[in-house]
């Protein structure tokens, strides 16, 4: 399934100017980093807080159809914007998804984090720095099928000069009440079996990967990547599905925990007699301390993991 943008809308982005209709909605988005660009083929969704905010299209600036309901106050946004407008209007998208995210009990924060993991491990500091480049989020392998988290590509540290990319896919949990249910980790370790068992749709996942890629360090997306290459050509080795566990309470045995601890060593002991060797590179990450850069020497293997509940 096709991801990265048709030749129309990349090349328009890559010679907008001051007369072009988007060159204020794509400058503002270049330069405020709390929104998160990904690439869709014809547009370009625009996230906020992992949420879609808006989409920058050949026919303009439309705004996420969702109105984000909410007790205190819904924005009124157009549905299209003008370029001229834009910078009016984007506080209010902004909000009504603020507004949303607080209201109720949901409060689904995993998505946000999700975007912080990518705009850390892209950023020109941290970026620059960590073992990984994030590629995508949400990223469907095909219609009507597995929609991984993130996916990203690593680059090892000591390989900087002739790098080797490989392919990472990436499973967010927060908090250990996201552990279990129809989007749990035992159903993330299923679709990635059938992804590394598929061999033609993996070919395909790598070349969209390759191409997002591409597009992203020429767009400018990637600023932590100082190398000068463009093309890249991603590793024939098994990709790797890191689980990043936001959160997760590790005080076992306190405060009624235990229950919780058994259950997530069900969950992975159950997926180890299912699947065996083929969870070799099932990981869970780890990172700089507090921080969302994610580095190859931080994760731990899902049976070394399980060993230290």
């Amino acid at each position: 399934m096709m991801h990265y943008l048709n030749k129309n809308i990349f090349n328009r982005v890559m010679n907008l100017d001051g007369k072009d209709a988007l060159y204020r909605a794509w400058q503002t988005v270049l330069h405020d980093d709390t929104l998160c660009p990904v690439l869709r083929n014809e547009r370009i969704d625009v996230y906020y807080r992992g949420f879609k905010a808006f989409s920058l299209t050949d026919g303009g600036i439309f705004r996420n159809p969702d109105t984000f309901e909410n007790d205190l106050c819904v924005f009124d946004v157009p549905g299209e914007t003008s370029d001229e407008q834009f910078l009016h209007y984007l506080p209010y998208m902004k909000q009504n998804i603020d507004l949303w995210m607080g209201a109720g009990n949901k409060r689904p924060y995993e998505r946000e984090f999700m975007q912080m993991i990518m705009r850390e491990n892209n950023s020109e500091k941290a970026g620059n720095l960590s073992d990984y480049f994030i590629i995508d989020m949400e990223h469907q392998y095909e219609k009507g099928g597995a929609i991984p988290d993130l996916v990203g590509l690593i680059m090892e540290r000591g390989k900087r000069q002739k790098p080797v990319f490989r392919l990472s896919i990436i499973e967010v949990k927060y908090l250990d009440s996201a552990f279990t249910g129809t989007a749990g980790i035992h159903s993330h370790i299923a679709d990635y079996v059938q992804l590394i068992n598929n061999s033609d749709m993996l070919s395909e996942v790598k070349h969209d990967i390759s191409e997002m890629f591409y597009q992203s360090k020429r767009m400018g997306l990637l600023p932590g990547i100082k190398n000068k290459y463009d093309r890249i050509d991603i590793s024939d080795e098994r990709p790797e599905l890191l689980l990043a566990l936001v959160s997760r309470n590790t005080n076992n045995g306190k405060n009624n925990r235990q229950d919780d601890v058994e259950s997530l060593k069900s969950i992975l002991e159950k997926s180890l007699n299912e699947y065996g060797d083929m969870l070799n590179d099932v990981y869970v990450a780890g990172t700089a301390e507090m921080g969302f850069g994610l580095y190859s020497d931080r994760k731990s293997s899902i049976r070394s993991f399980l060993q230290q509940l």
